[in-house]
Parts: structure tokens; sequence; C-alpha cells
């Protein structure tokens, strides 16, 4: 299983390939998470990746299609790696879609990050 991670409904390739999407009320959580009015700062994107990260363990997700501001995806992608998510990317291609794992981040130094509730 996939997990949606990004602020779209699955179509219905997604889902053929093993997506499977939030409940409306994390879609919700998740759309608030990657929206930003103002420039954010390290922390409050840090702080968010963390919320992203927590509705992914919530669902048991071990893989989760992700999306976010180009600011933020690297970050999304270490908190993820943290939780034992391991984000990847849809590329629909003439044979159908293709997963993308995202670089594994198990050398990266990730005491910053915590995954305690």
């Amino acid at each position: 299983m996939i997990l949606n991670l990004t602020p779209f409904k699955a179509n219905r390739k997604h889902v053929e390939a093993g997506v499977t999407d939030v409940s409306k009320e994390d879609l919700n959580t998740l759309i608030d998470a990657l929206l930003f009015m103002h420039p954010p700062t390290q922390v409050e994107v840090w702080s968010r990746t963390i919320d992203i990260a927590r509705i992914g363990k919530k669902y048991g997700a071990i893989k989760a299609m992700i999306a976010a501001p180009s600011f933020m995806i690297s970050q999304l992608e270490r908190t993820l790696w943290a939780y034992d998510i391991a984000p990847v990317y849809a590329f629909y291609t003439d044979d159908g879609y293709v997963f993308i794992d995202a670089p594994n981040m198990d050398d990266w130094h990730l005491t910053q990050l915590t995954t305690e509730n």
C-alpha cells in the first residue's frame, strides 16, 4: 500500500497501482500543512512535515506518495524517513504509473527529527 500524502485525491490509475487516500478530515489537515500564505520559517516547515508524517503513521504507511512546495520537499523526505515511511513520487508513462523512491536518508544525521507523538 502506498498512502497518498498529496493534496489531491488519487485517480483511478493511482488506485489501481495501490495508492490509498486518507480520510477527508486528514486530507484537510494535509492541505493545511502544505498551504503557505506567507514565507515560512525553517521551524514552521519542519513542524508541518511532522504533522504530515504523523498522518502517515496513523495509517501504518510504509510508503507515501508525496508532493509539496519545492522549499519543503527535502525536509518532508527526511521527516518521513525518520518516521520509517519511504517517500515516493508518481510519474505517468505510456506503460502506466511508475513510482520512484526518494533517496534513502538512512545515512543522514537525523538527530533533529523526532518520532515522538
